[in-house]
């Protein structure tokens, strides 16, 4: 990937999303994967100011989330 695609992943937060969408898809096991992607994602175009971070669609009622830092880095390498 060159520079510019590099940088328009980085100005459109790109990674962040994946990294936020793919967490949540893995730590919530959702029965249906396309409607909890759809949902998050209407999430974000309602509330264009929210910041998607890692566990931004991680369902905290199943207890506090363990931070996976090789899965973290997984992304980061990504983009």
């Amino acid at each position: 990937m060159g520079a510019e695609g590099k940088r328009y992943l980085q100005d459109h937060s790109i990674p962040q999303l994946f990294e936020g969408l793919m967490t949540g898809l893995i730590y919530n096991k959702p029965e249906n994967p396309l409607d909890f992607l759809e949902a998050a994602i209407a999430r974000i175009r309602s509330d264009p100011d929210l910041d998607v971070k890692w566990d931004t669609f991680i369902d905290t009622e199943n207890g506090p989330v363990q931070t996976d830092n090789n899965f973290r880095k997984f992304f980061v390498g990504l983009f």
